[in-house]
């Protein structure tokens, strides 16, 4: 397959920068032709996610939905004929309606949505949009097509009880991610087997993809950590301390935060997290470059070394919340002490 790179020729930040906006283009002409209140909604979401050229042509140290997740598709265009490009951006929207359904899952999943909205009706017509288009352009008889569907309907049989206990292991939860994940990986393996791709490339861009969505959530668990203790959900962060976490949960008070926060520094929890992050989007960077797929192998060794730098700050703000904690600690002891001395 003769790969194509001349879209990418203007560099990457003006290619992602240009792709965003078409994008945020194509969803709004689609979901304009739905009743009310559902394209306010679309407008809405495309404000939240970052469907925007100047959210999207840079990526941050963590958050899953940046450049890197919301326009998946057409970053694997190395691997396309040349001229099939134009049907990245078709795939494109199918991808983004998946991760809007994906998002809105989660809120509804998190509580935050109630049964009778128009959100949670919304999200219905979602999916089914993007089953439709997803239908309309690929076959779907491909095994991998059939995988990556029971790794995320397998997911979802397991939500309800997600939030019941929130202490795992690791390890559980690294495998809870990626079946969260697989919705996001479906439009862009239907591209490239729509475009005529081996099987072979189709499995490797979806093995590829897997330590890449672990990191993320890493990095998502670091940011999150404090409210998912408060609503019980899995945090990769947390389980690392799983004994201090089951006994703080139903006490969240100032001072068991603080013994949560000492606990992910002093043991190495927090630093784990970060080299775990950085050393798996290493991984994935590098299966992409040997598959050909170098401008997401690119910005995801740039995500990585944001995340690398992101290390030393952290360690920084930790050490010096902790020295306040420890501050106040001596003033409340010494206090203490002061009244059974008088």
């Amino acid at each position: 397959m003769d790969h194509k790179g001349k879209e990418m020729s203007t560099g990457p930040r003006e290619f992602l920068a240009k792709e965003s906006e078409l994008l945020r283009q194509n969803l709004e002409k689609l979901t304009m032709q739905w009743p009310p209140p559902f394209p306010q909604i679309t407008q809405s979401l495309i404000e939240q996610v970052g469907f925007r050229p100047h959210s999207s042509s840079s990526l941050g140290w963590t958050g899953q939905f940046d450049a890197l997740t919301i326009l998946f598709p057409m970053l694997l265009a190395d691997l396309l004929p040349e001229n099939a490009f134009d049907l990245s951006r078709k795939w494109g929207v199918v991808h983004a309606l998946y991760m809007i359904h994906s998002i809105l899952d989660d809120r509804i999943l998190d509580g935050q949505l109630k049964p009778n909205s128009p959100v949670v009706l919304y999200n219905r017509l979602v999916l089914l949009q993007a089953e439709h288009l997803f239908h309309s352009l690929a076959p779907n008889e491909e095994q991998w097509w059939i995988t990556l569907h029971h790794d995320y309907l397998s997911h979802q049989a397991q939500q309800d009880s997600r939030l019941a206990d929130s202490v795992s292991n690791a390890s559980e939860l690294e495998e809870s991610a990626y079946g969260r994940a697989a919705l996001g990986l479906l439009a862009g393996c239907g591209m490239l087997s729509s475009a005529g791709a081996r099987a072979s490339t189709v499995e490797r861009v979806w093995e590829a993809y897997k330590p890449l969505v672990i990191a993320l959530q890493w990095c998502d668990d670091v940011e999150d950590w404090e409210e998912d203790l408060k609503f019980h959900r899995p945090n990769l962060l947390l389980a690392q301390i799983g004994t201090l976490v089951r006994q703080t949960i139903d006490d969240l008070s100032d001072s068991w935060i603080g013994e949560i926060r000492k606990s992910l520094f002093y043991s190495g929890a927090l630093a784990n997290a970060f080299r775990r992050a950085a050393d798996l989007m290493k991984k994935s960077a590098s299966l992409y470059e040997h598959l050909g797929a170098v401008t997401v192998a690119r910005l995801i060794l740039d995500k990585s070394a944001r995340i690398e730098e992101r290390t030393h700050q952290y360690a920084v703000l930790y050490s010096t919340e902790i020295l306040d904690i420890l501050d106040r600690e001596v003033s409340q002891l010494t206090s203490a002490m002061a009244g059974v001395s008088a």
